[in-house]
């Protein structure tokens, strides 16, 4: 079975995330449970999240993709 290699940019994701939604870096630290210090890090790529914070992200990704965005949308832009 081959193995996925593949990394996740977590910084990529937690930049558009915000972006798109309109959040502060204070406001995404608020949702993800972590001080604005560690959110920045890891939007800077200094860190990773930790589990349940990745996992809070994802899930934060798939409800809005799901939600707001049509598939035509997803094709236009850039969004990894």
């Amino acid at each position: 079975m081959p193995k996925n290699t593949e990394k996740v940019n977590f910084s990529e994701i937690c930049k558009n995330l915000r972006t798109i939604t309109g959040f502060t870096q204070q406001k995404m630290a608020d949702f993800l449970g972590v001080s604005l210090r560690a959110y920045q890090r890891y939007e800077a790529g200094d860190t990773r999240p930790s589990a349940d914070s990745a996992f809070r992200i994802a899930e934060m990704d798939i409800c809005f993709r799901r939600t707001f965005m049509s598939p035509f949308i997803l094709k236009q832009i850039k969004y990894p």
